[in-house]
């Protein structure tokens, strides 16, 4: 599914945050490590407002800065807003914790994730 797919079908903000994975991959005999995230969130249809799950699952050139406290002030889980875009520099761009709550980043949003390509999966 694309970015634009998803925005138009799915409500992402007033969800849930289910997981975080960060994985790696070392390449086979050589020292440097490939890494995805994947974010699990629970989510909402467009047309019927039933509850799904989406993956993000970020890869290529993956820049994370996750601040602890920060996740654990979620608590159960539930946020309100977060960001999810391609900015203009062709990256994919993802704040669970955006500052002004503007759809677009900011220099003081929190817990942010970006990537060169982002794999959506439903279930």
């Amino acid at each position: 599914m694309s970015l634009e797919e998803l925005n138009k079908t799915i409500f992402i903000n007033d969800g849930k945050i289910k997981n975080i994975k960060i994985n790696f991959d070392s390449y086979e005999n050589e020292r440097h490590q490939k890494a995805n995230v994947e974010v699990v969130l629970e989510c909402r249809k467009v047309d019927n407002l039933e509850k799904m799950s989406i993956s993000l699952i970020f890869s290529e050139n993956v820049y994370y800065d996750l601040f602890d406290e920060n996740l654990s002030f979620y608590g159960s889980g539930d946020y309100s807003d977060i960001t999810l875009l391609k900015d203009t520099d062709d990256r994919y761009y993802l704040s669970l914790d955006p500052y002004d709550n503007s759809g677009k980043p900011n220099e003081e949003d929190n817990d942010i994730i970006k990537s060169d390509k982002l794999k959506i999966n439903i279930s």
